[in-house]
């Protein structure tokens, strides 16, 4: 059953990927081209997920209640040279690990996501933030290794490496890569809605790649990051009436039992648009792996070891029907 990390459990998650975002970065070289992002090199995924980890620390270090200053273009404009770059990195992520770490459980500052706290939101966030652009290190480090990368989720007919569906207007580098118009840090899959409270998962296990796949992920922290997507975004997207429903319901389920595993419904067709945790009656449904379902509803994995049952063009409508944005 899926239950949220609590805040030091986020932070040790955000160190860890963080460190394996830098090696990875290390290990393909800064021109090498990211698959899961066209148009990008690695230096780009450096400078995109530096800035999003600045422009987090801004928040809960100085509680600022409302968006605003330069844009994320402006900044990467005037970005660090490649030689600063790797360490330019390292140094913003550790800034936002140790802000986290120190801030007040109080702390009151602006977030753009229903969470218990905006602590707990900006340490989940960037945790899934920089999970996912450690992905998209991955696989450039995998290119450049010469293995085979292709992206594209069950049944899509988008070309190996992409991971932008069908209409979306996101900017390559967006781990929302997934839709839309999200502002710096979107890890564009859906952001946060997780509560404070150990739930007796270790700092340590939260986030730590499975062993034997660079691109796998814990199955508690992979299904987090789908109720982020699911719970987070999509909900919103829906309350506000950005959102244009499927022609059926679709469910999800991670079938790693007491690890990760966990459902979601997606209320479409003749129901009303809505989310939910838990089962019903669904005219597709997609199952397996947690850390699977994670990679492929981020448009960061083939999704080889998932099941489609039902009407698979429900699964992908709703790759191209979620919009992300930030405010």
């Amino acid at each position: 059953m899926y239950a949220p990390f609590d805040v030091p459990d986020y932070v040790g998650a955000l160190r860890r990927q963080g460190e394996l975002l830098a090696g990875a970065a290390q290990r393909s070289g800064l021109a090498t081209a990211v698959p899961s992002c066209p148009g990008w090199a690695v230096r780009d995924l450096l400078k995109h997920t530096g800035y999003v980890h600045r422009w987090a620390t801004g928040f809960v270090a100085e509680g600022l209640t409302r968006p605003g200053g330069a844009s994320e273009e402006e900044i990467l404009g005037q970005g660090p040279a490649d030689a600063e770059l790797p360490g330019w990195f390292r140094e913003g992520h550790a800034a936002l690990v140790r802000a986290l770490g120190a801030a007040d459980p109080g702390l009151n500052c602006w977030a753009f996501l229903p969470a218990p706290s905006p602590l707990a939101f900006w340490a989940r966030r960037q945790a899934h933030e920089t999970a996912i652009h450690r992905v998209d290190a991955e696989l450039a480090a995998g290119a450049a290794s010469g293995q085979l990368v292709s992206t594209a989720p069950p049944g899509s007919t988008a070309p190996p490496g992409s991971t932008a569906p069908p209409g979306s207007t996101a900017p390559p580098g967006s781990t929302a890569q997934r839709v839309g118009t999200a502002q710096p840090g979107s890890t564009r899959q859906p952001a946060g809605t997780g509560r404070p409270g150990s739930t007796g998962q270790s700092a340590s296990a939260a986030g730590r790649a499975a062993s034997g796949n660079g691109t796998s992920f814990e199955p508690s922290f992979a299904a987090d990051g789908v109720d982020e997507l699911v719970m987070g975004f999509l909900a919103r997207s829906i309350k506000r009436g950005n959102w244009a429903s499927l022609d059926g319901s679709l469910a999800i389920h991670a079938d790693d039992g007491t690890a990760g595993g966990a459902d979601w419904l997606i209320a479409g067709g003749q129901d009303a648009p809505g989310v939910s945790r838990g089962t019903g009656r669904a005219d597709c449904e997609v199952s397996g792996p947690a850390s699977e379902l994670y990679l492929m509803l981020w448009n960061r994995g083939l999704g080889d070891r998932l099941q489609v049952t039902g009407d698979p063009g429900i699964l992908l409508a709703f790759g191209s029907a979620l919009q992300i944005t930030w405010s």
